[in-house]
């Protein structure tokens, strides 16, 4: 018979059996990774002697590098609007469309289950299928339908200078739609029917219901798509390289695929990996204090449930 002492010790065993995979994956992938990536943006790369530490008298001449470009590059500066224009629509203008519509399905009303499986369908299928098909309908189908209809002849609007942004534009929000609901209407699914009962007894209209039970109830989902949605700011790629692969005109570039592009595109060699480095430090500053501002004033002044 086992004493207590050993028993114990046997559940501290089995508990440090479990947490060990996931602490190990979290000290190396994360720690380690955001470690190197620190040290890195000090080091510069020789062909003969690889990564080595800069000179103590120029030992931020990555940033320094990089601040110079943040200033002059015209290519940061699109993917710095980019990344905005990105941003404004998939998370700030899309969101409350999307809590209406996950509202609406909530409530079961006409043609409900029909929404839900469109809006859901992008989400089930794999997003490369969605690339192709949204692809093909952009560049072939939409072109050709023009021409038929208006005698009008244009080039595939992914290609097109002024048209093609907008079109990655709404291919995210269509393809981020399903996700976003899914989240919703499984917060409002939670919520007590006791509430809702009594607010119609009440004599509340849909909006009231909305406005008073609903939003208040679905609030910490709704601040955790915010500040995921901050915090992705500068890492979005915005599916550029599905579209087309390393070959994205300038002008369409985001901040997370110029970042991709310098270490692992065909153009990416090590003697960039230490001014990635130093971006992704200054750009990681940046966020980080933004992401956690956002979420404490979206916890201390938003609405209290119930």
């Amino acid at each position: 018979m086992k004493t207590p002492k050993k028993r114990k010790l046997g559940a501290k065993i089995f508990y440090w059996a479990i947490l060990a995979l996931p602490l190990l994956q979290f000290a190396i992938f994360y720690i380690g990774v955001n470690v190197n990536s620190l040290l890195l943006s000090f080091k510069e790369y020789s062909a003969g002697e690889g990564f080595r530490w800069l000179a103590w008298d120029n030992l931020f001449a990555n940033y320094k590098k990089f601040f110079v470009d943040l200033g002059n590059d015209i290519v940061l500066k699109y993917c710095l609007e980019n990344s905005f224009v990105i941003w404004l629509f998939t998370v700030i203008l899309i969101t409350p469309i999307c809590i209406l519509f996950s509202y609406y399905l909530y409530k079961k009303r006409t043609l409900s289950n029909v929404f839900k499986v469109l809006l859901f369908m992008p989400t089930i299928i794999p997003g490369i299928v969605m690339v192709l098909v949204y692809k093909y309908f952009v560049d072939g189908g939409i072109p050709i339908l023009l021409e038929k209809w208006f005698n009008l002849r244009v080039l595939g609007l992914l290609y097109k200078p002024d048209t093609a942004l907008w079109m990655i534009v709404i291919f995210l929000c269509l393809t981020g739609f399903g996700t976003g609901m899914l989240l919703y209407t499984g917060a409002m699914s939670r919520i007590d029917n006791s509430l809702l009962e009594s607010c119609q007894l009440d004599g509340a209209n849909s909006w009231q219901e909305l406005w008073h039970i609903i939003l208040p109830s679905i609030y910490p989902t709704f601040t955790m798509q915010m500040v995921f949605g901050v915090a992705t700011f500068f890492t979005s790629q915005a599916a550029l390289y599905s579209f087309y692969g390393i070959n994205a005109a300038p002008q369409n570039y985001t901040i997370g695929y110029w970042l991709f592009l310098m270490v692992a595109g065909d153009n990416g060699t090590y003697s960039q990996y230490p001014y990635a480095s130093a971006a992704g430090i200054v750009f990681t500053l940046v966020a980080a204090p933004v992401t956690l501002l956002v979420k404490y004033l979206m916890e201390r002044f938003g609405p209290s449930e119930g």
